[in-house]
Parts: structure tokens; sequence; C-alpha cells
């Protein structure tokens, strides 16, 4: 194999396997909202710790308290108050949501207190997820969810975490937006709007998925992630799954809060059933409290994070290995190179549609999720029918465009993932008189049905002629 592709060679694996981050100029743009909720969340541990009283900027309007208990609404002014606090964020990870408008930080929350006329609790040690949202020029927080970290402890069942009506410390009561299973309490749903039904069906679709299939999705996990089991925050990869030996889980009053209406949003519920991890022992009374965060790029709404905590008097996901399970025998080495096969007849077909101008025969070539990227890496990966529309546009611009030089491979890796890679010269010429030769090495995810689950592309948009919609 020669060096050009060796190189091709570990560009796939950089691309189906690690998961790559967003680009430099995304990590940049989000940096001042990181800082800024980072240095909020210093500044109301100081103040809190100060005053043994919240700020009403920091008591969110729905809270999963680390007592297991149901999903709580505080009214507009909710304070929360101490006898004495002495707790502070560790390890704080910012996921900007919407830049400098919505945002998401998850952390540790450790050291010891009191609520007023509670018990004390000198071994408060739980995992926090909070939403924020910048109203007016300043930082609020809307949705908060606490959950014991193994060997920590939580506040007490029972406990009256905020109190309504500010410095009252028992003012009035907090709005249940659930029932227990035997209902009767009161259900308090927001508005619906887009955003609401749009993010509830991606949630109800992804339970049915996941019970038919017993997998999830590479891409339908969030980036960072507490799992149930009270353990320490888990870094997804963008083709990380989770698999079961069985799944009957469904979710239950799903109540979604548009933090930035069409553009992010979070989403508190339970989840209720069985479970069975693969190698794990089976959960049969799986109960949990769930938030889950999402953004809206290009059309379709994605999961960011996640946080999942066991009910009072339930189970969580097992991280008890099965006695049961066989040890699974190591994959052969499925890794290969080759110049001929169906995964490259299947590039070629997409190529030639393309070619002919047929986008909606190209387009079948590909998968329903299937993604693109061009000049980009990682998760800034975009539906390939967003490249369906600028194939189209090109079209509409061109005289003709042909095919000139032309190399295909298929990289198999170890796990038989198929990956082909095309070297191509297009020769085109363009309505305005303007005729242009560019080469482009492209790469497509092949599956087992030769179907192509993403294209990926590099090539140089300096001195493209304005009429081609790819350099914009």
């Amino acid at each position: 194999m020669n060096g050009m592709m060796r190189i091709a060679c570990v560009l796939t694996v950089l691309i189906a396997v690690s998961g790559l981050g967003a680009p430099m100029m995304a990590q940049e743009a989000g940096a001042a909202t990181e800082r800024e909720i980072m240095e909020w969340l210093e500044r109301d541990s100081a103040s809190t710790r100060t005053n043994n009283k919240a700020n009403p900027n920091s008591v969110a309007e729905f809270l999963f308290a680390s007592n297991g208990a149901l999903l709580e609404r505080s009214r507009a002014g909710a304070t929360r108050e101490f006898d004495w606090v002495d707790v502070n964020p560790k390890y704080v990870s910012v996921v900007p949501l919407v830049d400098g408008q919505a945002a998401v930080a998850m952390y540790y929350a450790e050291g010891r207190l009191q609520f007023k006329g509670g018990p004390a609790i000198n071994d408060y040690r739980t995992r926090a997820s909070r939403t924020f949202v910048k109203r007016d020029g300043e930082w609020r927080c809307v949705t908060e969810h606490y959950s014991p970290l193994m060997g920590g402890s939580g506040v007490t069942a029972g406990s009256r975490v905020n109190s309504d009506g500010p410095g009252t410390g028992s003012g009035g009561d907090k709005v249940r937006v659930a029932d227990r299973a035997t209902g009767g309490s009161m259900v308090m749903p927001l508005p619906e709007t887009d955003t609401v039904r749009e993010v509830r069906q991606v949630i109800n679709r992804g339970y049915a998925r996941t019970r038919n299939q017993n997998r999830s999705l590479p891409g339908e996990l969030g980036r960072l992630v507490f799992h149930s089991d009270g353990g320490f925050m888990k870094r997804n990869g963008s083709m990380d799954v989770l698999e079961f030996d069985s799944y009957n889980v469904e979710p239950y009053h799903i109540q979604v809060i548009p933090l930035v209406e069409g553009e992010a949003a979070v989403a508190m519920y339970y989840a209720q059933g069985s479970m069975k991890p693969k190698g794990f022992t089976l959960t049969p009374d799986y109960r949990v409290r769930v938030t889950e965060t999402f953004v809206k790029k290009f059309g379709q709404w994605r999961r960011q994070t996640e946080h999942w905590s066991r009910m009072q008097g339930a189970g969580g996901v097992s991280q008890t290995p099965d006695p049961d399970a066989k040890p699974e025998e190591a994959p052969a080495n499925k890794e290969a190179f080759s110049k001929s096969d169906p995964a490259i007849d299947a590039a070629r077909r997409a190529v030639g549609l393309y070619l002919a101008g047929d986008i909606d025969g190209w387009r079948d070539c590909f998968t329903w999720g299937a993604n693109f990227n061009h000049n980009t890496w990682g998760r800034d990966s975009k539906p390939i029918g967003e490249l369906a529309k600028l194939h189209k546009t090109f079209h509409e611009n061109i005289k003709s465009v042909s095919l000139g030089r032309q190399n295909f491979e298929v990289v198999t890796l170890w796990n038989g993932g198929r990956h082909v890679h095309g070297w191509l010269q297009f020769n085109t010429e363009y309505k305005d008189g303007q005729k242009d030769e560019r080469v482009v090495f492209c790469s497509w995810g092949v599956n087992d049905r030769n179907k192509l689950w993403y294209e990926w592309a590099i090539y140089d948009t300096e001195g493209m002629p304005k009429l081609a919609p790819y350099g914009k």
C-alpha cells in the first residue's frame, strides 16, 4: 500500500472510530459561554456559603432533588435556605447549547449542609446537572438534577429543598409535575410548541427503536452522561452505542422545556420497565429520573447531555456482571484492502448518478440517517439531504460535468466496517462559461446492505467559480 493510501486509512480510522470533536472555530465561539458559566458557579457557591441562602437566579423552576423524589416545579421567587452550608462544585464541565444564550453544566457537589429546620448532612456528595439561559444579560438556572455519587449522600427523603416565596422558609406549595403510578398528583405541562412536540417525538421514537433492536444507534447518545449507577461522568464518542440482552423500558410524563425555541431544549421525565445490559444482570424494577439536553442542528434534534438517577426504592442500570454470561470470544480480525468489492460498486453508482444529475437516485444510495462532512471534522456533520440540495443547485448552474482520472479502493477495519476511498478529478463547465478542474478525496462508509451511511470529502475551494455551491 503506497503512502497516500496509508494516510487515507488513518483518516478512515479517525472518522469512523474516534469521533473527533467540533472544529476549532466552534470551540472558540463557545469558550466565552463556558467561562461565564464557570465564573457564575463560583460566585453563586461563595454567595450561598456566606449568606446561607441561594440567590433567586440560582434556584431552578424545575428540580429533580438528590433524594430520588418526583420532579418539582417551584414558583417564581423561590429560594433555598440553610442553617449552614459548605458545598463546593468540583470538576465542572460546561456544554454551550446556543452560544451566549443557553448552556448546561455538569459537575460534582461535595461538602456538608443543613437545610433550615432539617437534619445535618455531613457527607453530602452528589452529581449535578444544571441548565442555564441568559435573560436581560444575566445567566439564570432553569433546571436542576441532583443524584448521590456512589458512596456519598444526597438530601434525605421528604426534605423540603426549595422555599416558594422569597425568604419565608416555609412558603407556598411546590407543584409536582408528574404523578406516581397510582396517579392523583397535579400535572402542569408547559404550552405545546414545535420544540416541545419535536423533542418529545425524538425521545419516544428512540425508546421504541431500542426496544425493537436491543441497542441504541451511533450518534444517539449524549456527549456527557451521568448513568443511574451513581458513578462518575462518562464521555461518549460519536460511534458509541448501548447494547442489551433485553430492553423493555418506556418513558413517562415527558416535560420538555425550551431553552431557545427551535434551537435548544431540556427534557425531564421518568423511564420505567426492565432491562439487561449485555454482560450484566437483569434489573426487573428499573425506574429512573432522566434529564437530557438537545440542540437542533441542520433540522435534526441531537442529544448533548444525559443525567439518569434512580427513584426512591427503585433500581438503576445494573453494574453486576452476569455470572451465567458466556465469555465472548475475541472477534476475528477482518482487516483487508481491495480494489474490487461490492462496496466500491455502491460508491461508483452514487458518483455516476451525481454526474448524470439524478440527485434523487443519488440520495437513494444512502441510508435514511446518513450524514456528510465536507472539509470539516466529526460532530459538525450534516444530514445527507442538505448535500442533495447543494448537488441540485450545482446542476442548475452547469452545462456539463464529467469525471477524469479516478481511483477507488476499499479498506475493511478489524470489526468488518467497510470504508471506500475515492480520488476523483471533476471537470466542470458552468453556464457563465467558466471551466473548472478539481480533485476531490472522498470517503464513504458502507453497511452490510451496500448502502452508504456517511460521506466525508476534502477539496480545495480556492478559485472555485462563483456559481459553484460547494465553496460557500
